[in-house]
Formats: C-alpha cells, sequence, structure tokens
C-alpha cells in the first residue's frame, strides 16, 4: 500500500539514480555526482549541524519531503480487483497424452491439476520441500483412487488405456483494490555551499523530473508526477548556504492487495478442454 513516505522513497532513489547514473554500488560517501560535488540525498530536513558540516565538507545536500496538508483527494476509479502481479510458473507440464511429464524447479505457490476422463481429476497444491518426483506421486495417487489406471514413475505419468491425462499449473497472482487517490504535493530542497553548484544540481534534477510521466512505487503502483513551481532562497548566504526548492505534485493511489489463484479446473475429455486457455482468477 503506498503511503507518503514511499513517494518519499521513491523520489529520494530517483534523484540518486539522476545524480549517479552509474549507480552508487562501491562509492563512498566522498564519490562526486553528475554535478561534480558528492551528494546526499534523505528523507526531511537536515539537522541544523549536520547541514553546516555537510556545506563546510562541500557536499549537496538535498531533503525530500511531503508537505503537509497540501493535497487534494481525487478519488475517481471504481473499487474492482484486478491483477498487480502476475503469477510465476516454475513447473511445466508435457501437452495432452498418455505420458506426461513434469518438469521445471518446485517453488510454492502453485497448483498442479492432473485428469483423466469425465469424473477422475484432482489439483495438487505444491508443498515447500516437495519434488517433481513427489507431486507426480500424489497426482497418480488421487487419480487411482478415483479409478484412474495411472502409473507415477520418476516424474511421469501413464494411463494403461482410454483418454489422454490432461495437467495444467497454476500459480498465485497479487490482486489490488484502490482505495482511495491523493494527489499531493512533495518539496526538493537543494543545500550547496555555491551558488554555481545549486544552479548546476537544479539543472539535472529538475529536468530529469519534470521529463518523467510515471513515478514506479514500491507497491507496484505508480504515481503521476507534474512540476508545480520553483523558489530560489538566499537568505543564509552569508554562511556560504545557497538552497532551491522544487515543488512537484505525485497523485498516487492506496490500495490494498491479496494472493488469488489461477483457475486451472480440468472438466470434460473432449478435444476443446485440452486446448490452452486464457487463465482467470479469484478473488
Amino acid at each position: 500500500m503506498a503511503d507518503e513516505s514511499e513517494v518519499e522513497d521513491a523520489l529520494c532513489d530517483f534523484i540518486v539514480a539522476t545524480l549517479y547514473p552509474g549507480g552508487t554500488e562501491g562509492l563512498d560517501a566522498s564519490a562526486p555526482s553528475l554535478a561534480g560535488a558528492p551528494a546526499k540525498v534523505q528523507r526531511g530536513m537536515p539537522l541544523s549541524l549536520d547541514l553546516e558540516a555537510m556545506i563546510r565538507d562541500g557536499v549537496i545536500d538535498i531533503a525530500v519531503a511531503a508537505r503537509n496538508g497540501v493535497e487534494r483527494v481525487t478519488t475517481r476509479y471504481s473499487r474492482k480487483w484486478e491483477m498487480l502481479i502476475p503469477p510465476v510458473h516454475t513447473i511445466t507440464v508435457t501437452p495432452p497424452s498418455q505420458t506426461i511429464t513434469l518438469g521445471g524447479t518446485v517453488s510454492v505457490p502453485q497448483n498442479v491439476a492432473l485428469g483423466w476422463g469425465p469424473h477422475a481429476h484432482t489439483i495438487h497444491a505444491v508443498q515447500a520441500g516437495e519434488s517433481l518426483q513427489d507431486i507426480a506421486a500424489a497426482l497418480a495417487a488421487a487419480l487411482v483412487a478415483q479409478g484412474a489406471p495411472v502409473v507415477a514413475s520418476g516424474t511421469s505419468l501413464t494411463v494403461a488405456s482410454g483418454p489422454d491425462l490432461r495437467a495444467r499449473v497454476g500459480g498465485f497472482g497479487t490482486m489490488a483494490r484502490e482505495l482511495k487517490r491523493q494527489d499531493k504535493s512533495f518539496q526538493i530542497t537543494i543545500f550547496t555551499p555555491t551558488p554555481e553548484l545549486r544552479d548546476d544540481v537544479a539543472k539535472i534534477i529538475d529536468p530529469a523530473l519534470a521529463n518523467i510521466n510515471f513515478l514506479t512505487l514500491p507497491d507496484r503502483t505508480r504515481g503521476l508526477v507534474r512540476y508545480e513551481r520553483t523558489i530560489v532562497i538566499d537568505t543564509y548566504e552569508k554562511m556560504t548556504e545557497y538552497r532551491r526548492d522544487l515543488f512537484f505534485w505525485v497523485e498516487y493511489p492506496t490500495i490494498t492487495t491479496m494472493q488469488a489463484p489461477e483457475v486451472i479446473a480440468i472438466g470434460s475429455t473432449s478435444g476443446s478442454d485440452d486446448t490452452p486457455r486464457p487463465q482467470r482468477f479469484f478473488p
């Protein structure tokens, strides 16, 4: 669920990636940014003593914070469940035949369905620690109990006679439902030891933020980004502290999520039932 703190984190990550396009892995705090001086990016305004120390050391400080109370309610979409994260299938099955084989790797959560004829069918919920052989044996045992002449051998299942075996694999997707939507103002404050460095940093960050339409948030939703205004502050120039504030609106949703299994039920023995078709999800 996206919170304003997560929007702040996403803005910080974007600014760091903009100032350090090669990444920060292996760099120390003194590594210069694209602006030519080391930069520190964090949520919230710095303490006065910390800011003074950074300015003295020639470090760029960039603070990101939501503006209290400066927001609009923009809720307008229905509360229906939508796919947020599609399922992952790590187990594979061969096409319908007298012998089918399980392949891939075992991971949870997943379901494997097996069917033979009009009435013999089962769904096995994959358990942590199981092997493909364990799954094949469990599927065979369930169909044998229903009268199907199925034999498991390793990762393969074979039927002696009658209709072909049919198998499907279903994963679990993450469904999301939007509860509300807000358009909130966020302030990006740049502190530098010189006005020239302040200009250089702003010329990098401002157009980079203005150039994106959507900001990807930690919960996989996206926030709509729009420029608001800029303020330049020289009040503390006697202390060699130069400041510029950039304001951007970010419209983002608040959601709730749930895991939902794919529908993999196997029905009749007709040929059309064996044809792959789009999977549905519950809820």
